[in-house]
């Protein structure tokens, strides 16, 4: 009977911690400068050009994101380790980058957000300002995903962000 018990609690552990590090695999990671080569995304009439990469964002996107900043408030890059709960054991950032895409000054970006519930979070950026955000459910990787979310999102999901 113990052994049963010993053998059972150490599947769930296995089990459990396979769960948990699934968000911070290490992937292919993008390289600067990558777009979509895919079609363009309608979003309340704006056609959004895909970039899947944080480094090919202009440096003002990554300012307004706060992607400049290093250790726990800094973003990481897609497929990057960062920190996905709330137990901090490296100084990793606490975010880290999953897509964007724009028309003109017009941006809609998403990020994983570590923490005590690891949840997925799409801003639209404008003229150099967050205008909106939306909390989202996890697991997309492209921006017709995160178009198709933010969409589909109930004003409970949206938020204004605070101004700085």
């Amino acid at each position: 009977m113990v052994m049963r018990v010993c053998v059972g609690a150490a599947v769930l552990i296995v089990a459990l911690a396979a769960c948990a590090a699934t968000p911070v695999a290490e992937g292919p990671v993008a390289g600067p400068g990558t777009v979509s080569s895919g079609p363009a995304v309608s979003w309340q009439g704006h056609q959004l050009r895909e970039v899947t990469s944080l480094a090919a964002l202009p440096a003002s996107i990554r300012q307004v994101l706060g992607a400049n900043s290093t250790g726990l408030d800094g973003m990481a890059e897609k497929g990057q380790r960062f920190n996905v709960g709330d137990a901090v054991v490296e100084p990793l950032p606490m975010r880290r980058f999953i897509t964007a895409g724009h028309d003109g000054d017009t941006w809609l970006a998403a990020f994983e957000q570590g923490g005590i519930v690891h949840s997925v979070t799409a801003v639209e950026i404008s003229g150099g300002v967050m205008r909106r955000g939306w909390s989202l459910s996890c697991c997309m990787t492209t921006l017709a995903e995160v178009v198709q979310q933010v969409s589909a999102a109930s004003p409970e999901q949206s938020f204004s962000p605070a101004v700085r």
